[in-house]
């Protein structure tokens, strides 16, 4: 067919009701919609392969609306490669916008929004491709989610072929703070098989009452993003940061690298949600860097407080924290420590930070995620003055921290 535009009529409406009502056409091009909608409402029986658009390729849908209240679909789009959204909203969608793309998807000045009169079902999440570039970039969440994944951005099922990535930046999600809107992540980078993502950027975006699940690729970096947990939080934590895959074959981590963050717990965030920094499992080798980000904890009467820097096992080989701030933390005293390493860190930095509030200690280094050597453990130009820490940090049977360097005032007992 060649490439060629398609405009819709300005206003309209379209239904679509059929389950696969567009696949693989050989259509090329822009479909424009001058505020047109496009309303999948199909309604036949369920499957996991049921989608309303397949097979499509190098293709753009721009300036429309896109819904799909209560539609029997497992997605709107399905098999499609090199996929752009651009100027679109999408309101009441039941269904996953899209899932099992092969290749190369963006989307740019993208809003999910809320009507007023929504489905019971909400989700619209979006899929990253096996290969290529994923783009995700202007963008604003803006309704609730309960859908069938955890996540808004998900690579949980993501075969990743060679060189491929992830790009999100300029964004925010669930930021209007009202009930319903929270998920447990917005982003889950949790691919399958053994070749990692080439890499993964997450810059300048605002999140409320979610979490990052961040593995699976060569580089991670989160630069200058916000996070916030209120009174809505459902999500069951209050972790901005979850280095976790759940597949049985998944790829290394090369690098995690989180800069110039912000976080900040306000003080209506339920006594029931966890919280901390990061939660680190089964990713061993990896080097990983906190670098002068700010947290700011207010936790509730209760709280159930976590270790802020916790490794459970499968430890990285090297983690830095550095110019980190945690102002008024209140009191976390029946924490386990402000760094917990159940797995031994071979190097653990931890420079130039600034603590304040309650804490059990600074350090506990356990065996019950392996244990073993850490090779250097350096604390060194903290300042503590403004913090409590209750007990003396601990060292358990299984663990050897070969070289201990301390210059902080405060005094760390091994």
């Amino acid at each position: 067919m060649g490439r060629r535009d398609v405009h819709l009529r300005s206003g309209a409406t379209y239904v679509i009701g059929a389950r696969d009502a567009i696949s693989e056409t050989g259509f090329r091009g822009r479909i424009v919609g001058h505020g047109a909608t496009l309303k999948f409402a199909y309604a036949g029986p369920w499957s996991e392969t049921s989608s309303a658009i397949n097979g499509l390729r190098d293709v753009t849908l721009r300036d429309l609306s896109i819904t799909a209240p209560d539609a029997n679909l497992f997605s709107v789009f399905r098999d499609c490669t090199n996929l752009r959204l651009e100027h679109v909203t999408v309101y009441a969608c039941s269904p996953k916008l899209t899932y099992a793309l092969p290749r190369d998807f963006s989307a740019h000045r993208i809003r999910w929004t809320s009507q007023g009169d929504d489905p019971e079902v909400l989700d619209g999440s979006l899929y990253v491709p096996d290969a290529g570039r994923f783009s995700l970039t202007d963008f604003d969440y803006d309704a609730g989610f309960n859908g069938r994944t955890g996540a808004i951005v998900s690579a949980v099922a993501t075969r990743t072929a060679p060189g491929a990535t992830v790009h999100v930046s300029n964004g925010r999600a669930f930021t209007a703070d009202l009930p319903g809107h929270s998920a447990d992540g917005f982003i889950d980078i949790e691919p399958v098989g053994a070749t990692p993502l080439d890499h993964v950027t997450i810059r300048d975006v605002v999140l409320y009452n979610t979490s990052c699940y961040l593995t699976g690729a060569r580089n991670i970096t989160v630069d200058n993003c916000t996070f916030v947990y209120t009174a809505n939080n459902a999500s069951g934590r209050a972790i901005p940061f979850v280095v976790y895959n759940n597949n049985v074959v998944k790829p290394p981590l090369g690098a995690l690298n989180v800069r110039d963050c912000r976080v900040e717990w306000t003080a209506g965030n339920p006594a029931d949600q966890k919280i901390g920094v990061m939660t680190y499992q089964s990713h061993p080798g990896a080097v990983v860097r906190f670098t002068d980000n700010s947290y700011h904890f207010d936790p509730a009467g209760g709280q159930v407080a976590q270790d802020l820097y916790w490794v459970k096992d499968g430890a990285p080989a090297i983690m830095v924290i550095r110019g980190d701030a945690i102002l008024d933390a209140g009191d976390l005293a029946e924490s386990q420590a402000m760094i917990r390493t159940d797995s031994t860190v071979g190097r653990l930095l931890v420079r130039d930070m600034s603590v304040s509030g309650t804490f059990a200690r600074k350090l506990r280094a356990g065996a019950t995620g392996g244990g073993g050597d850490g090779h250097l453990v350096v604390f060194e130009s903290n300042d503590f003055t403004g913090a409590t820490f209750t007990g003396p940090d601990s060292v358990e049977s299984g663990v050897t921290l070969n070289r201990q360097h301390s210059a902080d005032n405060a005094g760390i007992e091994y």
